[in-house]
């Protein structure tokens, strides 16, 4: 049974491994790219994982590795407060298929859940990644646009699905 917890500033190495390991396996579920963030100091991938204000990383561990990480992130300007965004949803491909990431997107909402005054999770999603789509709508997030053209890796345009869950209706 895996350990799904916050990870912190102890945890960075394997958060920079992992990450680095996410934008080299698939390029196209990320807007940043491997030749960017290698090139990041230590200090970039501890500052990351500084939690506060509903922006915080999870990852989920087996034993001492960590093998799947997630992000949420509430907006901070005044008028977006109530929004935050699920980004940066990755599990090592030998994890896969095994309800990993269901777990850390389940333990991210019900975080957000808790923060005073969210009241929806926004998401981008490659439009071509059908799986991770389909995971998304099994949490009820619903899609409400098409971002075209949205990635461009230097050779070919991503559309991106943009996905919403509504947490609170008051």
């Amino acid at each position: 049974m895996p350990e799904i917890r916050f990870l912190n500033e102890n945890d960075f190495n394997q958060y920079r491994q992992i990450r680095l390991a996410a934008l080299l396996s698939d390029p196209t579920a990320f807007g940043s790219t491997y030749e960017e963030e290698s090139r990041y100091p230590d200090r970039h991938f501890k500052d990351r994982l500084q939690n506060s204000n509903g922006r915080f990383i999870v990852g989920a561990f087996i034993g001492s590795d960590l093998i799947c990480i997630a992000a949420l992130r509430r907006l901070s300007n005044q008028k977006e407060q109530h929004k935050a965004e699920l980004v940066s949803v990755y599990c090592l491909p030998e994890y896969r298929h095994r309800g990993m990431a269901r777990k850390m997107i389940q333990f991210c909402i019900d975080q957000a859940r808790q923060i005073e005054g969210l009241r929806q999770i926004l998401l981008a999603v490659s439009a071509n990644n059908q799986q991770a789509i389909s995971l998304y709508k099994s949490f009820a997030f619903a899609k409400y646009g098409t971002e075209p053209d949205s990635l461009f890796d230097g050779k070919e345009y991503c559309d991106e699905n943009l996905m919403i869950l509504m947490l609170k209706n008051d």
